[in-house]
Formats: structure tokens, sequence, C-alpha cells
């Protein structure tokens, strides 16, 4: 999957109803660039709620994500 295309995949993944369990997964595993804002607005445009501390999450996990590639853990 291309990175950048995670948002658009997620809130497809809402839209289906797909369990919040997979989809925290699939964010986990999808190594590279993608934008939070774009996510957080996807999440918000289905009536989920994105507070601030997800805004934070998603942050973390785009940094953690770039690091990742730049300094791979093996």
């Amino acid at each position: 999957m291309n990175p950048s295309r995670l948002p658009v995949v997620v809130g497809g993944l809402l839209d289906v109803d797909c369990g919040e369990d997979a989809i925290k997964q699939l964010i986990f595993v999808v190594k590279g660039q993608f934008s939070t804002d774009e996510l957080v607005a996807e999440v918000e445009k289905r009536n989920r709620s994105a507070p601030c501390f997800i805004r934070f999450v998603f942050s973390f996990i785009q940094w953690w994500l770039a690091r990742l590639i730049m300094f791979p853990l093996s």
C-alpha cells in the first residue's frame, strides 16, 4: 500500500464499520510518510471523535515510522 493513501484507506475502513483494533494495527504497520492532518480529517468526516490526544498519537506514529525508515532496528 502507498503510505500516502493511508488516510483514504482508513476512511474506507470506517465506512464499512471495520474494527478499531484492525485500523490501529494498519496504522502501526504502514511504513512511510502519511499526512496526520488528512488522517484526522477522514476520521472527523465520519463523525468520529478525534480529540487532541489522537492528533498527538498520530503525530508520534508518523515520527516513529520516519525514524524506522532512516534507522532500521535490524
